[in-house]
């Protein structure tokens, strides 16, 4: 999936809207970056696990930068790969999914045998509290990329549908300066409030995200 499918899409549903008059492509993909990829980030993190060599430790401070420049948050530190994929796969990148539930059941049972003490120091940089004595196995959250290129397929329908409803507010906080305007083809009068549906279609997202959240994308890296 990319930034410029979930542009089309809405403009597409919104064509009705005149939407033309009012909100241009790189506005929709600031609206997306700002607001859509926020909640997924809130709501279905992207997990990822990463082994770290002992020897990429700073000696003194007991640091390493992850790769990633936009991690949220990590989740757990381990002295042992997590039982979440085949041995086979430690070394290869692959997709797996896993509710909620599950990596709470991993780290929970983890954290008495073989977990590390660790700081968080945004936006990228792990801390340990002791020397590290083996390789480290990290799990972490990071932010989608601003262009959706490493959303899910799966998610497609949840980007999308988010996407629409920020974007109808954006276009209802535009309409609440006039109530008509003037067009080559006549006068257009707003008969309804898009903000509110906006506002609508994002609460019931946001509310069936809580309630029943899609699978977490969880990648081994």
């Amino acid at each position: 999936m990319h930034i410029t499918e979930v542009v089309e899409y809405v403009k597409g549903m919104l064509t009705g809207y005149a939407i033309d008059l009012e909100i241009d492509d790189q506005q929709i993909q600031n609206i997306i970056k700002n607001s859509v990829i926020s909640i997924l980030n809130q709501y279905v993190p992207q997990v990822k696990i990463r082994t770290i060599s002992q020897a990429n430790f700073d000696n003194i401070t007991w640091t390493v930068e992850l790769p990633e420049q936009q991690v949220v948050n990590i989740l757990h530190v381990s002295t042992k790969p997590f039982p979440l994929y085949p041995l086979t796969l430690a070394n290869q990148q692959s997709l797996i999914t896993a509710q909620e539930f599950v990596l709470n059941r991993i780290i929970d049972s983890y954290s008495y045998i073989y977990d590390v003490r660790f700081s968080f120091i945004p936006p990228n940089k792990l801390q340990l509290y002791s020397q590290p004595m083996s390789d480290i196995v990290v799990m972490y959250s990071c932010s989608y990329k601003d262009d959706l290129s490493d959303v899910p397929n799966s998610l497609e329908y949840l980007v999308k549908a988010l996407a629409l409803a920020n974007v109808k507010i954006a276009i209802g906080n535009i309409r609440t300066k006039y109530q008509s305007f003037d067009t080559p083809f006549g006068s257009i009068t707003l008969a309804y409030d898009i903000k509110q549906e906006g506002m609508d279609e994002l609460r019931t997202i946001i509310e069936e995200l809580k309630v029943s959240p899609p699978p977490i994308p969880v990648m081994v890296v």
